[in-house]
């Protein structure tokens, strides 16, 4: 949340005063080398590759997995557990990272339908 600043004099802007951590933020931001950024840009297409892969898998692991959660890792390893919780829980043990890992809970039935 940003606070308004009202302009004390001619010289004073009317810009919004960010709070310290706030402005920190932003300029660590600014700094980030190309190599970091290529870096993220990188992982977000990896994870966009994971969540197609998972959706193309999906009527599949519906049938082996009904109505459990079903991850697919940065490393590509299928996880599956009861809940949530537990699938985070596994994909930590492997060592790997859960938010960044594809998740779906394999629905047998769909709980609701849109009419097309």
């Amino acid at each position: 949340m940003f606070r308004y600043k009202e302009p004390l004099s001619a010289e004073d802007s009317a810009a919004p005063q960010w709070p310290d951590h706030a402005q920190e933020a932003i300029e660590q931001l600014k700094q980030r080398s190309e190599e970091e950024k290529a870096r993220d840009l990188a992982e977000l297409r990896d994870f966009g590759e994971r969540c197609q892969r998972l959706e193309q898998m999906r009527a599949e692991l519906t049938e082996q997995y009904p109505d459990q959660w079903v991850a697919l890792t940065e490393s590509y390893k299928q996880v599956v557990a009861d809940t949530i919780m537990e699938l985070v829980e596994k994909i930590r043990d492997l060592g790997e990272r859960p938010e960044f890992a594809a998740t779906k809970c394999m629905h047998k039935e769909p709980r609701w339908v849109i009419p097309g």
